[in-house]
């Protein structure tokens, strides 16, 4: 069995074409591994970018290829405390789809509403292949 990693970007209050850009410019990092999938979902807020290499990272490895995706800063701060607390090593890097209005003890409302978009995660994907390294190469 290949050895994977997951790296989970949120970005919220900006728009796709900004997402986009960050890959313009940043996903020639991805490019030292092998990409296995990219995974756009649009939420309420924004966007989640899930993105499956063919490398087993570390958690700080992971934590920091993140924060240098553009992912929301005070998402991983968060998960940095996490990290640094001894959450367990599955739960630090947490991305809800789902997200509860609780009201005492009384679940009142679903607002999740993540939504996987094919064509958004092919847009991603093309920009991390084709985008040029800090160098000048594809």
């Amino acid at each position: 069995m290949k050895k994977m990693s997951e790296l989970r970007m949120d970005y919220d209050g900006i728009s796709f074409d900004a997402v986009k850009q960050i890959y313009q410019h940043r996903g020639w990092i991805i490019r030292f591994f092998k990409l296995i999938y990219v995974d756009v979902s649009t939420t309420r807020k924004g966007y989640h970018v899930r993105i499956k290499i063919e490398k087993k990272l570390d958690d700080r490895d992971i934590l920091l290829l993140q924060i240098l995706l553009g992912s929301d800063i005070n998402r991983e701060i968060y998960n940095f405390v996490r990290q640094q607390n001894g959450e367990l090593l599955k739960n630090w890097n947490r991305m809800y789809t789902k997200k509860w209005i609780v009201l005492g003890t009384k679940i009142v409302e679903d607002i999740g509403e993540e939504k996987y978009s094919e064509s958004m995660s092919k847009e991603v994907e093309d920009e991390i292949i084709n985008c040029v390294d800090i160098e000048g190469h594809l």
